[in-house]
């Protein structure tokens, strides 16, 4: 069990739910002319998986010290399981993921395409090593990663099968998993702020940058305010001009995603402590989920409008 809170093994379910969404509640059930099959694209969703995991993994070996303070009770390198031990775990499920991904990219013919895989690999050790302690990199390296991996889908399920013929299809398709991984990417970096203000105490005594030590608690509250408009905004655009008239996407949309984000915003505004922030962390993460899987209730809402 300590492995699997090792590597985060509740995120990694989410991003394989994810994932699976986009290819069988989207892509097939639409009819999109796809580059993987059901093997091939298991294997690529395990190829994410394990390149996520072995990120949770070096970046839990590089904290022991930040996490006996910021996290004493989540603490499981050098309490459960030894350094070593746990490198070899990060080496191996690390290069099976990056085995993968040269094997899928191969398969549909776009060798070069591996270099996505192995970019995302060395940014996560690089994330762990170095870059976790400089100012504002750290919070987007991994709200770009969070949204690639949602953009991956596109790259190689997808582009492939592009050709005169479904041209406009293909483009269409590509837009709209281009706004999810977006919506991951918003929503990751508001997240990761959010988990900076949990962390400020270790991070501090550690020389961590981040918004919260370098602009205080107070300007940081307002920054990730700011941000929340965005994707709030984006969302009731996208309902008063495309979908006002459509009940359940519409619905779906306000009681899931941009209620929670207006609750988000109050319970900002309020927090002040560590268990604030971790109340705050906790729903955008469920808001980044009830938000991708908009992608689902579209696409059976337009599926069912087909059949009547």
């Amino acid at each position: 069990m300590k492995y699997l809170q090792l590597i985060r093994w509740k995120n990694l379910i989410i991003l394989a739910y994810i994932l699976y969404v986009i290819k069988y509640a989207f892509i097939n059930i639409l009819d999109i002319p796809s580059a993987l099959n059901n093997f091939q694209y298991a294997l690529f969703t395990l190829s994410i998986i394990l390149i996520t995991a072995s990120g949770y993994v070096i970046n839990d070996i590089e904290d022991v010290a930040i996490d006996k303070i910021n996290k004493p009770e989540k603490l499981i390198i050098s309490k459960y399981i030894n350094d070593d031990l746990a490198f070899n775990v990060y080496f191996g499920i690390n290069a099976i993921g990056l085995a993968l991904g040269f094997y899928i990219s191969y398969a549909i013919n776009k060798v070069n395409f591996a270099f996505i895989f192995v970019l995302a690999s060395i940014l996560l050790y690089q994330y762990a090593i170095n870059l976790k302690k400089v100012f504002i990199a750290n919070n987007f390296i991994i709200a770009v990663l969070s949204g690639l991996s949602i953009f991956m889908v596109a790259l190689f399920d997808i582009f492939p099968m592009l050709d005169s013929d479904n041209v406009i299809l293909i483009s269409q398709a590509f837009k709209i998993i281009l706004i999810v991984s977006g919506f991951a990417f918003i929503t990751t970096l508001i997240r990761e702020i959010i988990k900076d203000a949990e962390d400020v105490v270790g991070d501090k005594k550690f020389g961590v940058k981040t918004l919260p030590i370098i602009l205080g608690i107070s300007t940081t509250k307002n920054i990730v305010f700011a941000l929340t408009l965005i994707p709030i905004s984006a969302i009731l655009y996208f309902i008063f001009n495309f979908i006002i008239d459509q009940t359940i996407p519409l619905t779906y949309l306000l009681i899931f995603v941009v209620l929670p984000l207006i609750y988000f915003e109050y319970k900002l505004v309020k927090a002040q402590n560590k268990k604030d922030f971790t109340e705050l962390s906790t729903i955008i993460k469920a808001v980044m989920f009830t938000g991708i899987s908009v992608i689902l209730i579209f696409t059976l809402t337009l599926k069912l409008n087909h059949a009547i």
